[in-house]
């Protein structure tokens, strides 16, 4: 977080060095030097700055002095370190800097023309409620399906199999199949019985595809997946409902913001393409 802090502080003072076209302009602050790193001056202007960016206007007005000062020592410690990495750049890695100074530059510069002339639209309710409706899942909506199985232990010869195969038909005659199981066993065949819910453990995906095709308390025919019989029935099956709209309102709106920012850029791009001349080469 704090390496963060020092990437933000770094940007917001190479910003405030670049702007030689506008030194008639007079900002509030920016004849008051509360520090000077080297003989670079942080101005009071640059400070305030740089708590707007960290904690937002509001609450930059409620600051306290230790507060404060915290923050113009990291502004203090983020000139040093610029200054000593700007005193090894070599022309080639400031010449890169200086792009991605342009490139931030040119990003909020967009922002504010959006701000002031194209603000994106807010997100409705109805926006949320559309949302809300096709997207049941991202919140919790789902479907709980449990199942049981008689497979075996190991896979079978061919023998084994072909007697097994008798034993196993019309599965939908046994009511509990546990206890149909344990009169497999008995009898000497291999046979397990297994509970599980769909979706809980790792099966083969050809049982996942037929456990799929399955309503509840339907059984499916008997499968063989690498010489290994299985039969699957259905139990039960539970719908679980989304969290409430109420509680996932906030959610939403900020999934659904980029979208709103982007109809706002491709608008006003349309019409500054449409008065601007351009080359691709």
């Amino acid at each position: 977080m704090r390496y963060k802090v020092v990437i933000l502080l770094f940007l917001t003072l190479l910003l405030s060095s670049c702007g030689d076209a506008d030194k008639e302009a007079t900002l509030e602050g920016e004849s008051v030097v509360v520090a000077v790193v080297n003989g670079a001056e942080i101005s009071q202007f640059d400070l305030d700055l740089a708590i707007r960016k960290l904690v937002g206007a509001e609450a930059a007005t409620m600051m306290d002095e230790a507060a404060t000062k915290k923050v113009l020592e990291s502004m203090v410690m983020s000139r040093a370190i610029s200054q000593l990495r700007e005193k090894e750049m070599n022309a080639l890695e400031k010449a890169e800097i200086a792009k991605e100074v342009a490139v931030f530059r040119e990003q909020l510069l967009v922002r504010r023309y959006l701000a002031k002339h194209s603000p994106p639209q807010p997100v409705t309710m109805e926006m949320v409620q559309d949302y809300y409706d096709g997207h049941p899942e991202l919140f919790g909506a789902k479907k709980i399906r449990m199942y049981e199985m008689i497979t075996t232990k190991r896979a079978l010869n061919a023998n084994e199999r072909d007697e097994l195969l008798g034993k196993l038909q019309d599965p939908g005659k046994h009511g509990k199949w546990q206890d149909w199981a344990k009169e497999l066993a008995a009898f000497g065949y291999p046979v397990t019985y297994r509970q599980g819910r769909d979706g809980g453990e790792v099966l083969h995906p050809k049982l996942n595809q037929v456990m799929g095709s399955l309503a509840p308390g339907q059984s499916s025919p008997l499968i063989f997946v690498k010489e290994t019989p299985y039969l699957i029935r259905i139990t039960s099956e539970e719908n679980i409902p989304a969290q409430p709209l109420a509680e996932v309102t906030g959610a939403i709106k900020k999934a659904l913001g980029p979208k709103q920012l982007k109809q706002a850029v491709e608008q006003v791009g349309k019409e500054a393409l449409a008065n601007a001349k351009v080359e691709y080469k």
